[in-house]
């Protein structure tokens, strides 16, 4: 829905805008401070024959057919069970947590019929209901979506970052294990994985920061054995300057951070709300959101003979992951911490696959417990993968662009790859929204600035400035010509009043100190 409109403005400024500096299109002036890597891929294939959309959709393909494969290969490389690895990778793939009890009462309510357009996704309920129908259990929302449905799909750069992580800590683990066991010279092994994570920050900044932890508590873990270097001297070295160059800004870390309690009160933490208060919602929080994952997680590292021990201790540092985004908030908005959290679930299914496959095997009987068990964990995670991929059944049934929609955005290609548009942004409640705008994503132009979500979350201080001079330099308003001569201003574009109506471009004004350069079923564009 609003994702991959700013993954085809990042495609098609790589494609259409010659955008090799690596700008920042919703806010020009700036770099692009986005592992943008997948989109760069993906800009590749438009000179093959594929459309903007379609070199979108079978990037990935390419990335994501494969990752069930990946993991699955890690799976037997690392467990040496097929049970696990395909158990594991189900898991993590339709992993939900206890939305479904929702749908079971929607289903109630609303019988069978419910089921040709369901009234909303289950694993991300992040919606606390009016005070009348609140209870212990729904005042806690549930934001970590399943992997497919609120990573995969909207986060494109996951597609390259999760299997990535998958392949080198399974190398790295293998690699070690030979050299403790069999005093194998595995060298080479940890210099390839170093100089990979090294090289993938553009790609998944998460795919470089990920085995760098793991690597550094091993190091230390290790006494600092010098075999470590090898991995973490070139990933370092490769990784720093684009790793520089993707800072934001501004720094908007924030600590220590009630992460569970500023999610449950969005408007402000109570000031009166105490620990005991604060431990109960962080539990039952953390126990709608991912069941019984946690324990499970927990079991499968201290039960004997379920994980060699080198492996239990080694994933010790996937609990980083959890505890650090529960207490600092390292980006501008606190939804970003479920990117950290996605990773317990991807490092951990394996593990819990294997406690559960261990567990049956010892105990046959124990069956009746772990099949409703994976019910629970991955009920909810099915029922959103099956709707959200069914328009006639999808909550989210939206058009993104209509046709003339569609016609301006490619008009737009046709201007110098460096011009700069100013679109509308005063989008009413009920409407589509500045995500859709066709011009940025469908021609990669630069706009002074783009959705003001996505500019404020790269870390974009002046993002709400620029908001406000955009509608200032449409409505010819006070030192109106200053700004387009600051933001060195191409044109600027009107669309159907019905689209924007809180804001109130001077059209008269325009069309008689502008030159009208294409109009066409209610869209406008004026060349300063």
């Amino acid at each position: 829905f609003s994702d991959w409109q700013a993954h085809l403005t990042y495609t098609a400024s790589f494609a259409y805008a010659d955008n090799t500096a690596l700008n920042l299109p919703l806010a020009t002036g700036n770099n692009i401070g986005y592992h943008a890597g997948i989109n760069y891929f993906s800009a590749l294939l438009i000179p093959a024959g594929a459309t903007l959309p379609g070199a979108l959709q079978v990037s990935g393909a390419f990335t994501l057919m494969a990752f069930p494969g990946v993991m699955y290969s890690v799976g037997m490389r690392v467990f040496n069970r097929q049970a696990v690895a395909l158990l594991g990778t189900t898991l993590f793939l339709f992993f939900g947590g206890w939305g479904f009890i929702d749908f079971f009462r929607d289903l109630a309510d609303g019988g069978v019929e419910v089921l040709s357009s369901l009234p909303r996704t289950y694993t991300r309920l992040p919606d606390i209901p009016t005070a009348q129908g609140q209870t212990w259990w729904n005042t806690n929302p549930i934001v970590l979506e399943n992997p497919i449905v609120g990573h995969f799909f909207p986060q494109r750069p996951t597609m390259i970052g999760f299997p990535l992580v998958l392949l080198v800590l399974g190398w790295l683990y293998t690699a070690w294990s030979d050299i403790e066991d069999r005093g194998t010279d595995r060298t080479r092994t940890l210099l390839f994985c170093g100089v990979l994570v090294g090289l993938t920050p553009f790609f998944n900044l998460f795919a470089f920061g990920v085995p760098l932890a793991f690597v550094g508590v091993w190091w230390i873990g290790t006494r600092f054995r010098t075999e470590w270097l090898y991995f973490l001297i070139p990933a370092a070295l490769l990784a720093s300057p684009v790793v520089l160059f993707l800072q934001p800004p501004s720094s908007s870390l924030e600590y220590p951070y009630d992460w569970v309690e500023h999610i449950r009160n969005p408007t402000g933490v109570p000031d009166d709300l105490g620990a005991f208060s604060r431990v109960g919602h962080w539990i039952t929080f953390w126990f709608r959101n991912l069941g019984f994952f946690l324990p499970l997680l927990v079991a499968a590292q201290v039960v004997r003979g379920v994980l060699p021990k080198r492996l239990a201790i080694g994933l010790t540092p996937l609990w980083l992951f959890f505890i650090v985004p529960n207490a600092i908030k390292p980006h501008p908005w606190n939804g970003n911490n479920t990117h950290y959290f996605i990773f317990v679930l991807l490092l951990g299914a394996l593990p819990i696959a294997a406690l559960l496959v261990h567990t049956a095997r010892k105990m046959p009987l124990s069956t009746v417990v772990i099949v409703p068990l994976c019910f629970t964990l991955m009920a909810s995670g099915f029922i959103d993968v099956l709707v959200t991929n069914d328009q006639a059944t999808s909550p989210w049934p939206l058009t993104a662009m209509d046709s003339a929609g569609v016609a301006v955005g490619e008009w737009a290609r046709t201007t110098d790859t460096d011009a700069v548009f100013v679109i509308e942004l005063g989008w009413a409640e009920g409407q589509a929204s500045p995500h859709q705008h066709p011009v940025p994503a469908l021609s990669g132009r630069d706009v002074l600035v783009g959705n003001d979500g996505w500019v404020f979350d790269l870390g974009i201080e002046d993002w709400s400035v620029r908001k406000d001079h955009s509608r200032i330099i449409l409505e010819a308003g006070a030192g109106y010509q200053d700004l387009i001569d600051i933001y060195d201003v191409d044109y600027l574009v009107v669309g159907p009043n019905t689209r924007t109506p809180n804001w109130d471009p001077n059209i008269a004004f325009w069309e008689e100190a502008a030159d009208v350069v294409y109009r066409h079923a209610g869209w406008t564009v004026y060349e300063v």
